[in-house]
């Protein structure tokens, strides 16, 4: 194991762009030094992370990586100032994971073997580092915790067509818990989120999959009642929720959607120079998301706090090899640090002064 730590001049701002907002606004993007430290880790082998999850309580990231060509769940252990003890692995389930759905204390493993339907689901507990098997359909394609990590809402395909049914499974007695509370009125359903504290669902689905439309709705657990809330035509990558927005990334710029008005606004565009966005919400106004220009040439993180309309840039890297470059970031806001996988395979965690 190799562990580095850098010091790194803070609290100094330097203007890099100016945005002319759709409203006749502009807005100033400021590039901050608030780097306190980085802390860098180098797995034995070189890995591919495919995502990463910060459990911020234990001080564990926990990682999922290619690593040595074979899929693994490991996690590391950080202390203060950030140093790392060694990663450890974690059990694998029955089979090799071939992806991770992260809740909060929960986290789901899709074990495939063959790329048609042939898959298995594990629950893993990363209290107790601990698998369970649990009986999904094959047809899954799409998961989402709720915010208690007490259910998984799931969508399955049921035909040709792509309609999709939309079913609860409760992880505490490791069954559907209710009937399908959304048969076959959506077609090709591409994303799942638990909103409003876990009361509504809000739901995703790609009418036309030629293009990059979408169809939004919110689905109430209560009513049982679904409302069309959004239809975005012209394209879009990475949608990014909260409990009451939503976030992606438009021909026109980053946009915000209020899921309580139901009202959309831009909030900045990048000079029209950002290709790809993912985020996470630090809290109901405002979220920590990583950009790549149109060239490739560099990404960024960057705060954007959405009642205002600002962006601040946290950190900026040089982009080498794009094929090798991950969106999957985390973010530990209580000590303010977040973590990275670079291009190499080294971890990073980067202390800030958000």
């Amino acid at each position: 194991m190799e562990t580095t730590q850098i010091t790194v001049q803070s609290n100094t701002k330097t203007p890099i762009s100016k945005i002319a907002l759709g409203s006749g606004l502009t807005l100033f993007l400021v590039l901050l030094a608030v780097i306190i430290y980085q802390v860098t880790y180098q797995p034995r082998s070189r890995f591919q992370a495919a995502s990463l999850a910060w459990k911020s309580n234990r001080g564990e990231l926990f990682y999922f990586s290619l690593d040595q060509t074979t899929p693994q769940l490991r996690y590391l252990k950080t202390q203060p100032p950030y140093t790392f003890d060694n990663d450890k692995p974690l059990p694998n389930p029955s089979r090799p994971p071939f992806a991770v759905i992260w809740g909060n204390n929960k986290a789901l493993t899709i074990d495939q073997i063959n790329f048609t339907t042939d898959k298995w689901f594990s629950l893993l507990d990363l209290d107790q580092k601990t698998y369970t098997l649990v009986g999904l359909p094959q047809a899954t394609q799409i998961l989402s915790f709720s915010p208690d990590d007490q259910k998984i809402a799931y969508a399955t395909v049921t035909d040709e067509a792509g309609f999709n049914n939309i079913s609860l499974f409760s992880v505490k007695t490791l069954s559907v818990s209710e009937r399908e509370i959304l048969p076959k009125s959506l077609a090709n359903i591409t994303d799942l989120w638990w909103v409003f504290d876990g009361q509504k669902l809000l739901i995703a689905a790609q009418p036309d999959i030629f293009n990059f439309s979408r169809d939004l709705s919110l689905f109430d657990l209560a009513t049982q009642e679904s409302t069309p809330i959004f239809s975005q035509k012209d394209g879009y990558t990475n949608f990014s929720a909260s409990q009451t927005k939503l976030l992606f990334l438009s021909k026109d710029g980053v946009t915000l959607l209020d899921l309580e008005k139901n009202i959309t606004r831009i909030i900045y565009d990048f000079d029209g120079d950002a290709y790809r966005l993912r985020c996470l919400w630090v809290d109901e106004k405002q979220a920590l998301c990583q950009t790549i220009d149109s060239s490739f040439t560099k990404r960024q993180f960057v705060l954007l706090e959405t009642e205002k309309s600002q962006a601040k840039v946290i950190y900026e890297i040089p982009i080498e090899k794009r094929e090798q470059v991950n969106l999957f970031f985390a973010y530990e806001d209580q000590k303010k640090t977040l973590a990275y996988l670079d291009e190499k395979g080294i971890i990073r965690l980067v202390k800030t002064n958000l």
